[in-house]
């Protein structure tokens, strides 16, 4: 009678390796998260873009969803002298 003897991280980490591999391929499928990354999305939201030749951005957020960041936003902005215009409601 033979018995097969196996070294536990020979056959472990490839265990271990093929879990993760899985859980990725599923988390990537079902959040829909594989799209990002191969470029097959819809966009549903505008997103606009313009040529400049100078570094600038701009960076628009509601805050209809609430404030509570707003002023930690602001309060870094100044501290980073970010030069902002805000609009009134």
């Amino acid at each position: 009678m033979k018995f097969r003897v196996f070294r536990l991280h020979k056959v472990l980490l490839p265990c271990l390796l093929a879990a993760v591999f899985l859980a990725l391929a599923l988390a990537l499928h079902f959040t829909g998260a594989y799209a990002v990354y191969t470029g097959g999305t819809v966009r549903k939201l505008p997103v606009y873009s313009v040529e400049r030749e100078d570094k600038k951005i701009a960076i628009s957020f509601d805050c209809a969803w609430g404030v509570d960041y707003t002023q930690e936003i602001l309060d870094v902005l100044a501290r980073e002298n970010v030069r902002i215009r805000t609009c009134p409601n």
